[in-house]
């Protein structure tokens, strides 16, 4: 079990899956596009393609209380409502508050994409709303 970084997280399952699985695999985690493409790996990989699955805050309020961790109290849940509010903004738009990941582990590759400007082709990302469906149908409907 890999027990570092969420980056460095990143770095280790994009260097195995893609070592086992030539160059297709579907990783599945609350990761930023420009986290994606910053890993060490990444280029190793014929592509990559991004999907924010998302919902409105409402029904992610209520996922998280449903999972009945003691450590989500409201402040913490309010953390990843402002997160998924930040995910969505950089998904759009690159150049939206990158800060917020930058600089947490050295081997990242930040240049890959820190110039690209909103709009840019490559920076592509399909949203999948979750909003209203039970998450067993969310799961079915991202894997289809």
């Amino acid at each position: 079990m890999f027990g570092g970084s969420r980056q460095e997280s990143v770095g280790y399952a994009g260097r195995s899956n893609i070592a086992r699985m030539a160059s297709t695999f579907f990783f599945s985690a609350n990761l930023p596009l420009g986290e994606i493409l910053a890993a060490p790996s990444a280029p190793e990989a014929d592509g990559i393609a991004v999907c924010l699955i998302d919902c409105n805050d409402t029904t992610r309020v209520g996922r998280l209380r449903a999972r009945g961790h003691a450590s989500y109290t409201d402040q913490r849940i309010w953390d990843f409502v402002l997160f998924a509010a930040w995910q969505r903004l950089h998904h759009d738009d690159p150049a939206w508050m990158p800060e917020v990941m930058i600089g947490h582990w050295p081997e990242m590759q930040w240049h890959r994409w820190t110039v690209w400007k909103k709009g840019d082709p490559r920076w592509a990302t399909a949203i999948v709303d979750t909003s209203g469906e039970p998450v067993e149908d969310s799961a079915h409907r991202v894997a289809a």
